[in-house]
């Protein structure tokens, strides 16, 4: 007879934790925040010699910094050094 009822509870609190685990609502906590799905991210400035000075600092995504500061470090073009020639003794 005790058996039968620590099965008959157990049955219960399984089906009582499925039913509230398979449930379409979720704690506050765990819902993503709707602002940041709809952020837009602002459009990356133009190159040059006064916005790499400048701008850099005010850019808060570090992913869009890093890759402003990228395209600033190789805005230069190819200067060939001048050539030289060596005496041999």
């Amino acid at each position: 007879m005790k058996l039968k009822t620590t099965v008959q509870i157990a049955v219960a609190t399984i089906s009582v934790v499925l039913i509230i685990g398979c449930t379409e609502q979720t704690p506050e906590a765990y819902k993503a925040p709707q602002e940041s799905l709809t952020k837009i991210k602002p459009a990356m400035p133009e190159v040059n010699d006064e916005n790499c000075k400048n701008i850099l600092q005010l850019i808060e995504d570090p992913e869009m910094r890093r890759e402003f500061s990228s395209k600033c470090i190789r805005r230069g073009g190819f200067v060939p050094s001048p050539k030289v020639t060596y005496n041999h003794l």
